[in-house]
């Protein structure tokens, strides 16, 4: 079985809305927003926010046998 060789730390981000009907609507205010949290890059800290989804993109490099 492959595995994927990563090429350094991961780039938190976060999608995160005021509660739980929250949607994007043409022409009104955006309920649901998206934060890259680059101040924590490679952080141990996890930081949930109600109604919130967390999102980590790691760099690859490859796959290893």
């Amino acid at each position: 079985m492959p595995f994927i060789r990563l090429a350094g730390t991961s780039t938190p981000s976060q999608m995160m809305r005021s509660d739980v009907d929250g949607a994007n609507c043409i022409g009104q205010f955006s309920e649901v927003k998206v934060r890259e949290d680059s101040d924590r890059e490679g952080s141990q800290e996890n930081i949930v926010a109600p109604m919130s989804v967390n999102i980590y993109r790691f760099p690859v490099v490859g796959t290893a046998q």
